[in-house]
């Protein structure tokens, strides 16, 4: 059985259960090729605030003695 006999026949169960039909042969292979080949960027580390720079210079740790 090839792919288009299978969507045929699963969409035909669907119509006959009141399922949703499923996607055809091929349509989302783009879709699957771009995510494959660009992976998602990774995330930034995020900056510090304002508020915690000021907390820092209003209260510095202590350094270590030698």
């Amino acid at each position: 059985m090839n792919a288009t006999q299978q969507y045929l026949l699963d969409s035909h169960r669907a119509a006959r259960y009141g399922d949703r039909r499923p996607p055809q042969p091929g349509q989302n292979d783009w879709q699957v090729i771009r995510e494959l080949t660009n992976p998602p960027p990774r995330p930034t580390t995020p900056r510090p605030t304002l508020l915690s720079r000021l907390h820092h210079l209003l209260h510095p740790h202590p350094k270590p003695r030698p």
